[in-house]
């Protein structure tokens, strides 16, 4: 790893910002800090400039008009200069050495590190367990594993740039961090690093989970899956075996009828428990296999358009206004 970039996005960030710049300011090997701020309304921008005045590392941009988080981070991306990319986002505190931590774990082969987050509310604890004992975390480069749910959370990734620009324009509906994993599964392999590096912090005015009730979140999920699995099918580049089962899953999900229970899709989910709901070593219980195919597949129920409906799928649940996403954490 010859040269590292931190990639921070910002929006009315101020309450924190200040705190998370000192720790990324600190990180041993960065060769540069690229901020790029989506117009934000508040003392942002100051706290910005007083630390970029303070560290010639710091690039500051400033978005013409806002953008939202994915476009965002795809901007910062494309100012990069390092041979690897950091994702950072504004309210976290990353941990002493977070960097140097990855670069002396990685296998030299993987394009994309990531590691376990530590969630908490009010003061940072002063110590944590390691290793974080995350088993569910994805490694490897089978990206089926990935298709039911997103395990590499943004804050944590460090990629490799050029990689990651070769997945851009990342595509409407999918979380960038998701899209990054799957795409990076298949060019070279992702590695976990079972540390927590990253205190991730939880406030009242972070709204980065979905919104409202379990069966609503149990929607916006399966709407995600299918634009995931439907940019996979325009966008290409997956191998055979792959790009079938992607295909095979896409078709289950979009055959789904509003108020029928999806048969053929809850088999598919039961037959893929391990996969979908396990993790590299650990089978979920017969039990543990059942309740989640029932609850993918009612997902899924939900989600369907009306009988009689040629839509194959609604415009997302979730929208993207401004410097703010509802569903950027996914870990």
């Amino acid at each position: 790893m010859n040269s590292i970039t931190i990639a921070l996005c910002t929006y009315n960030g101020a309450r924190y910002l200040d705190e998370q710049l000192l720790t990324l300011r600190a990180q041993e090997g960065v060769n540069e800090i690229v901020v790029v701020d989506d117009r934000s309304a508040d003392g942002t921008w100051s706290i910005l400039e007083r630390h970029a005045a303070a560290d010639a590392r710091i690039r500051l941009h400033r978005n013409p008009l806002p953008l939202g988080v994915t476009r965002n981070f795809e901007r910062a991306i494309g100012l990069v200069r390092g041979e690897w990319v950091a994702l950072a986002d504004q309210d976290d505190v990353w941990l002493p050495g977070k960097l140097a931590h990855l670069r002396a774990a990685w296998d030299g082969q993987a394009v994309l590190l990531h590691h376990a987050t530590h969630k908490f509310h009010g003061a940072v604890p002063p110590a944590l367990p390691s290793p974080a004992g995350e088993r569910r975390k994805f490694s490897g480069g089978d990206l089926r594993r990935l298709l039911y749910r997103n395990s590499i959370v943004g804050h944590t990734v460090l990629v490799r740039t050029g990689v990651a620009r070769q997945l851009m324009p990342f595509p409407p509906g999918v979380l960038h961090d998701w899209w990054i994993g799957v795409g990076a599964a298949v060019r070279g392999g992702v590695q976990y690093v079972d540390e927590y590096l990253v205190h991730y912090r939880i406030h009242a005015a972070n709204a980065f989970h979905t919104a409202g009730s379990r069966w609503r979140r149990r929607r916006v999920e399966s709407a995600m899956r299918i634009a995931l699995l439907q940019a996979l099918q325009v966008r290409g580049g997956l191998p055979p075996e792959g790009r079938e089962f992607s295909a095979k899953y896409l078709a289950l999900l979009q055959a789904c009828p509003a108020g029928v229970f999806p048969w053929r899709l809850w088999h598919f989910y039961l037959g893929q428990a391990r996969l979908f709901f396990g993790s590299a070593g650990f089978a979920p219980s017969k039990l543990t296999s059942f309740r989640k195919s029932c609850a993918a597949a009612l997902g899924a129920m939900l989600w369907a358009p009306p009988a009689g409906s040629s839509e194959l799928h609604r415009p997302p649940l979730v929208s993207e206004p401004r410097g703010v996403h509802r569903l950027r954490r996914t870990g």
